[in-house]
């Protein structure tokens, strides 16, 4: 079975150069769809078989991923390749009828559990995303220790994340051990034709390199906004308000500076473009609220102050609320009557406003998205990795201007903002809860939003 096991499948090159390899510790590096999922599934089985009556260990960053991904392909292969198998769900451990082999199921933060236990062989998936993945990775080469088994390996497979920790083992050091095999995005021919066209349009330029090119690439390192340049995205002429345009006001909750953002989005699709799933829309950013001392009646009472101004033509004015979501919780609204949040002062204001009358649609979700995800819906909206432009800024915009040109990343830390300077980074927040809820990653098939409202 152990050499039959890349013939069970139509292996590409790389799977197949990944499958025959004899290094002890092995990686498989590929883009989104390039066949790491199988490779994790037939490494697996080639092993169980080249290790009668051990235990193996498949691993994965959390139960969540461990279940809907890992099992869900590994009991679909097993199905299809008619193997026999006795899956005990309350041990997460699955045995093959034929062999007597074992493999257990686990969440990477759980290997601490596993002192006393033999292992012929381990896997990890999505080996990058494992919190703490370096500590697992070392506490299971310790127990590669099964005296029976004829074959012991540790493998893993993944895109890369940056010069973290699968970067050392596997590329850095040049340790002759450890073997890394990188796949393409043309292997994995299944794959539509614009698969790779749509993430173009979806992706920043860095965010595509790293999950389409696979490349090992500091992404939160340096610059935060990238991607943005006043001679691209700063006309010199005013970004003046589309009286017909629905207006979004997108907030980052702060007493000093208090900081929103004010826009429009024109939406450029076509009806095929809809059925398509591609979304073509564009960020024009018309105004700033940058407030000192202020807290958020103050706020709303400057924003009504500057619907005013704008002189927009529809009444009721429809208005799109985007912003941080932990406003739900936090007090910083005293002075409304009855409002015990800051989410919850916006609605008493609004409500009770009558010229312009506004009609609200609060898009916020029920938990703030990663800041790397947020921050690479806005450098996708700042410019695509296909060259497309899709936001444009006033001028009189100056401290978000100066947000994205000033924004850094943390030195020795992962994904997390230099927030020393009390000044930056809440603008640019506010302009990210808008592009993450209408153009981040976890939007639908549609290219748009309709399931976040309260």
């Amino acid at each position: 079975m152990s050499k039959e096991v890349t013939t069970l499948y139509r292996a590409h090159k790389n799977q197949l150069a990944f499958h025959e390899s004899i290094a002890p510790f092995k990686g498989f590096c590929g883009p989104v769809g390039s066949g790491k999922s199988l490779a994790l599934v037939y490494e697996a089985l080639k092993l169980a078989y080249e290790n009668p009556g051990c235990m193996g260990l498949i691993g994965a960053p959390t139960y969540k991923m461990l279940m809907d991904v890992v099992q869900t392909h590994f009991f679909r292969e097993l199905h299809l390749l008619g193997i026999e198998f006795d899956f005990h769900k309350q041990q997460n451990k699955l045995e093959f009828r034929d062999n007597g082999s074992t493999i257990i199921f686990r969440a990477v933060e759980e290997v601490d559990h596993l002192r006393g236990t033999n292992l012929a062989w381990f896997g990890l998936d999505e080996a990058t995303y494992c919190r703490n993945g370096e500590y697992a990775w070392n506490q299971l080469l310790a127990r590669l220790r099964e005296p029976r088994a004829t074959r012991k390996e540790g493998f893993a497979v993944f895109t890369p994340r940056g010069f973290d920790w699968v970067h050392d083992f596997f590329v850095a050091r040049g340790n002759p051990e450890y073997q890394l095999f990188r796949a393409s995005m043309l292997d994995n021919p299944a794959l539509d034709k614009d698969y790779y066209e749509r993430l173009a349009a979806s992706y920043d330029e860095k965010l595509y390199r790293q999950e389409v090119y696979a490349e090992f690439l500091n992404i939160h390192s340096g610059h935060v906004y990238y991607a943005f340049s006043r001679d691209l995205h700063v006309p010199k002429d005013p970004v003046e308000p589309d009286p017909r345009l629905p207006i979004y006001w997108t907030l980052d909750f702060n007493i000093s500076p208090a900081c929103s953002v004010i826009a429009q989005v024109i939406d450029e699709s076509t009806m095929v473009d809809r059925q398509l799933g591609h979304r073509k829309a564009r960020i024009n950013v018309i105004d700033e609220i940058y407030l000192k001392d202020a807290r958020t009646p103050d706020v709303c009472e400057e924003f009504i102050d500057r619907l005013r101004k704008m002189k927009l033509s529809s009444s009721p004015i429809p208005l799109f609320l985007y912003g941080d979501a932990s406003g739900r919780n936090r007090q910083r609204a005293s002075n409304s009557e009855g409002a015990a949040s800051d989410w919850d002062a916006i609605k008493y204001h609004l409500k009770n406003v009558t010229t312009p009358f506004v009609q609200p649609n609060y898009r916020v979700r029920a938990r703030n998205q990663s800041i790397r995800d947020r921050v690479a819906s806005v450098n996708k909206m700042l410019r695509s990795f296909s060259g497309d432009i899709s936001m444009t800024i006033d001028k009189r915009c100056k401290h978000l201007i100066k947000d994205l040109e000033s924004v850094s990343w943390a030195e020795g830390a992962y994904a997390v903002i230099d927030d020393r300077n009390k000044e930056l980074t809440h603008m640019s927040d506010a302009l990210s809860y808008l592009c993450d809820v209408e153009f981040g990653q976890s939007v639908g098939k549609t290219g748009y939003r309709s399931d976040i409202t309260f």
